[in-house]
């Protein structure tokens, strides 16, 4: 979850994180050049690798984000309840009881409008980053692809050795043997 990734971000020691998308799924040609790697390392607690599916995360991110609002518009009802202000939705519907006061639906008019357009900043801020997001990871996808072909490649040029190099020595046991 994402307290839980928190902790591993402020966690010491090195992070490589495998960020992906639920459509391609983690890099599963790393897994042996990862597995390299770590035998190498002497303090093995001191490297992570760590599977990020994005999507998954920034879903839970906008649960959250929607709770905590859906909380404070709660918290904001209690207060003008116990304050004897109206509701946000008598207060929309503007001062109907006639009796010609200003019940501070002017001044509550105002802070709904400063949390609205706060709310819209942050929105505006989220669309903005889960667009980086997206972007990061279409990145990283060709990146993914690209080394997946030049791995390809390397196993094909390395097949073709090998067999050059049967070749080769099948030619030099039938000169020894003639």
């Amino acid at each position: 979850d994402i307290k839980q990734w928190g902790e591993e971000l402020s966690a010491p020691g090195l992070m490589v994180v495998d960020v992906h998308n639920s459509v391609f799924g983690p890099c599963e040609a790393l897994v042996p050049t990862i597995q390299e790697y770590m035998a190498h390392i002497d303090d093995v607690d001191s490297v992570r690798w760590r599977l990020l599916n994005i999507q998954q995360l920034e879903e839970k991110q906008r649960k959250v984000l929607s709770a905590k609002a859906a909380k404070q518009r709660e918290l904001e009802q209690q207060k003008r309840r116990h304050d004897g202000m109206p509701s946000q939705k008598q207060s929309k519907a503007g001062d109907d009881d006639d009796d010609g006061d200003d019940d501070g639906d002017d001044d509550n008019s105002d802070d709904n409008k400063i949390n609205n357009a706060a709310n819209d900043a942050r929105v505006r801020e989220l669309e903005q980053r889960l667009k980086e997001l997206q972007h990061e990871v279409k990145y990283k996808e060709v990146e993914r692809t690209e080394a997946l072909a030049a791995l390809r490649e390397r196993n094909a040029d390395a097949k073709h050795e090998r067999q050059q190099h049967k070749a080769a020595l099948a030619a030099l046991e039938q000169k020894n043997a003639d």
